[in-house]
């Protein structure tokens, strides 16, 4: 089980799946002023860079602040520290229990 499963938290791609569901990939690439592949590398990543999962944020009134860091810790590689980390934010940022 990832750290991610056990404080049950979000990733960018729940909030990039909400925005699309919202409207189309070529409509935010436009809100956004960026190059629609921008959205496809992303998706085919499978995670949002900080700066557009905050961008997305604010325009779906989100708070960008929890969203850039998802996304930086998603970034990260697995490790005892980033564990340690995703721990003491889960209840601060995630709205998660601690165990």
């Amino acid at each position: 089980m990832t750290v991610r499963q056990n404080i049950g938290m979000e990733t960018t791609m729940d909030l990039l799946d909400r925005a699309l569901a919202r409207q189309r990939q070529a409509a935010w690439a436009r809100q956004l002023n960026i190059d629609p592949s921008a959205l496809a590398q992303a998706k085919k990543r499978n995670h949002l860079s900080p700066t557009l999962a905050g961008a997305l944020a604010m325009e779906m009134g989100e708070d960008e602040r929890k969203w850039l860091l998802i996304s930086a810790l998603e970034g990260e590689p697995e490790t005892p520290l980033l564990q340690r980390i995703k721990k003491a934010t889960a209840t601060m940022v995630f709205g998660a229990a601690k165990s």
